[in-house]
């Protein structure tokens, strides 16, 4: 279930007054475009409440890894064409296309949040921004909502809405804007699958 959420993020914020909202959210897209590395800590809530806690990278453009905590122990990789999804460090992978959905496609683009045309909203709650994403030909795909601070802009996490309406959360924490990622988090290593 978490990996089949996590393909629709990667195949892939009470309101403001309205003379507010267009530079608050020139802001968040400020922010979001400078961003060219990120590290954290996450804790994901599953659609019946489960979690699962890991770490999260993010190099742009498009590339992530997730790797949770044992027991778990998945990794999620995106890459520029694939989304892989392994069981474990070095166990055989799953590929899907990261452009598949979308929002994928958004993601893994240069195209910023107050320009993109998956913009379905801008809310400013207190101390919280949320920006909405979602497909407007096709409402029941799914949505994709990121969270930030506000106005201190940091990335907080996101809420995903699957096709069955089904909602997974992402709360990120101790949150880093690191000069470079080494290549090799992004790397699909199935070094052990020949062995099983």
């Amino acid at each position: 279930m978490a990996g089949r959420l996590l393909v629709f993020v990667i195949a892939v914020m009470l309101a403001a007054p309205a003379q507010a909202a267009p530079e608050g959210l020139r802001q968040i897209a400020d922010y979001f475009t400078a961003i060219e590395n990120l590290q954290a800590g996450f804790l994901q809530i599953g659609p019946n409440g489960e979690t699962a806690r890991g770490d999260f990278y993010y190099r742009k453009p498009g590339q992530m890894r997730f790797s949770y905590n044992p027991p778990n122990g998945q990794v999620v990789i995106a890459g520029n064409t694939w989304l892989t999804i392994q069981k474990k460090p070095g166990k055989e992978a799953n590929y899907y296309p990261l452009k598949a959905s979308p929002l994928g496609r958004f993601i893994a683009s240069d195209e910023r949040l107050d320009e993109t045309d998956y913009l379905a909203s801008f809310d400013v709650f207190e101390g919280r921004a949320v920006v909405t994403l979602m497909d407007k030909d096709k409402p029941r795909a799914g949505r994709l909502e990121l969270m930030f601070s506000f106005p201190e802009i940091t990335l907080l996490g996101w809420r995903v809405s699957d096709m069955q309406q089904q909602i997974t959360q992402i709360h990120l924490s101790h949150v880093k804007q690191p000069k470079s990622l080494p290549n090799l988090l992004f790397f699909v290593d199935e070094s052990e699958t020949e062995f099983e």
